[in-house]
Order: structure tokens, then sequence, then C-alpha cells
């Protein structure tokens, strides 16, 4: 554990029992390229496109961006309750989309679960059109 705060360093080694302890990674954990193997292997993703609702915004300089729901019902899963149910902003990487498999896999498990779904498409992926250069 490292931290200039002593006072941090001290509360975290009394009270976070974990920081004492030594870390060792599982086999399959220990390097990244096995770990990316490993998760294409694991995922259980739709098979084809989600059924989301996509929300197209018109940004200030030209640009576009998307915001793709997914409701429990439009997948099949009934949901009983009085419609309040948490609603979960997935944000993927910069060059990933709605549509991705990782995105799919934590999208389905949280609608199964019966939560509303938001995930968030940068201009340019997913479908949403680049119309803008940015020049940094």
């Amino acid at each position: 554990m490292t931290t200039g705060n002593k006072n941090l360093r001290k509360f975290l080694r009394t009270h976070v029992k974990a920081v004492n302890e030594t870390y060792w990674p599982a086999l399959f954990h220990w390097e990244g390229r096995l770990q990316s193997i490993l998760g294409l292997t694991r995922r259980v993703t739709h098979p084809g496109k989600l059924p989301y609702e996509r929300q197209i915004f018109d940004l200030a300089d030209g640009g576009q961006l998307a915001l793709d729901y997914l409701e429990p019902e439009s997948i099949g899963v009934k949901v009983s309750g009085d419609n309040k149910r948490p609603v979960v902003l997935l944000l993927p990487g910069l060059t990933n989309s709605s549509q991705t498999s990782y995105v799919k896999t934590l999208a389905m498990s949280i609608v199964t679960a019966g939560a509303s779904l938001v995930v968030y498409n940068n201009r340019g992926i997913g479908g949403v059109p680049l119309k803008v250069n940015i020049i940094f």
C-alpha cells in the first residue's frame, strides 16, 4: 500500500485488513492478454443486435452522440412492481459502443436483473456519424 498521508495509511492498516496481506492473483489473472482471451470465451452475449431505443443528441459544435435505452420488457423479462426500478448508465470505452460484446453481456445482466439501462455512444462510434473533425 502506498500513500503519503500517514493518518490514512494508519487508518487503512487498522480497519482494512486486506491491505496487510500479500496479493497473489489467480493463474488466469497473471497476464493481460490471457485475461482478454478468457474474457472472450466466458462472455454470454446476445447473438444479434439488442433492441435498444436510440436517442441522438446534436452538439453545439455540429457533432452528435447517442444514448441507447434498453428496458427489461424489450427482451422478454417480466418485471413485477410499480415501475420504480433502478436505471444504470453504462459508459463504454472510447472505441466501444452499445453493440460491443462485453457491453451486450453487461446489458443482458443488468436488464435481466430488472433494471433499465442507458448506454452512452461516443461520436463516430456505434452507428453515430462523425460529423466534426476534432483537432487538439
